[in-house]
């Protein structure tokens, strides 16, 4: 993949699946490339353990690779990936009999250092809250806010409008707002 491509010459999520499905390996490659991020940043939050997030990213991708056949809208092949990695995630949960521990959100975004001792609380505190939210609420801030994905971006990948995708991130971040305010107003 050339990732000097403007994304708007990009093929589409629906084009790489069809090519995908006529065999071409290197479709398929792109398709793990362009949604890698998203789907270990949303094994992680379901997880909570990257050790473990790492293992529910490739089995994501493996059975999505094996059920491609099955996606009957190309178009929405990051919705259905991303609820494949929802179902991988609480399957790892199940199996294991125990909930991951709680692994350290900055690990994931900054090098440890231990004079951000403040940070780290505040990072777990938000990182709670937004594993508290809803999948699909979930899922939007996690493009939004972890990928910097626009809202045109998520759109795209969700198969879905722009404006469903606005308003469903304006909602998730009122309930954070909330929770987030419930939680410094009880400490």
């Amino acid at each position: 993949m050339n990732t000097n491509t403007p994304q708007d010459q990009r093929p589409s999520d629906a084009m790489l699946v069809k090519r995908s499905l006529a065999g071409e390996r290197e479709a398929f490659s792109e398709l793990v490339d362009r949604h890698r991020r998203a789907v270990y940043a949303l094994s992680v939050q379901r997880v909570q353990n990257p050790s473990d997030a790492d293992d529910v990213a490739q089995e994501t991708f493996i059975r999505a690779y094996r059920s491609l056949h099955t996606l009957r809208e190309p178009e929405k092949f990051g919705s259905w990936l991303y609820g494949i990695a929802m179902r991988v995630g609480m399957d790892c949960l199940r199996t294991r009999g125990k909930r991951a521990e709680r692994s350290d959100p900055l690990s994931l975004h900054t090098p440890p250092s231990e004079d951000n001792t403040e940070l780290k609380e505040l990072v777990d505190v938000v990182m709670t809250a937004v594993g508290e939210l809803s999948d699909a609420h979930r899922l939007v801030v996690t493009l939004r806010y972890l990928e910097g994905l626009s809202a045109k971006e998520i759109a795209l990948r969700l198969g879905e409008s722009r404006v469903a995708i606005r308003s469903r991130l304006f909602k998730a971040m009122q309930i954070l707002r909330r929770r987030l305010a419930s939680l410094i107003t009880t400490e």
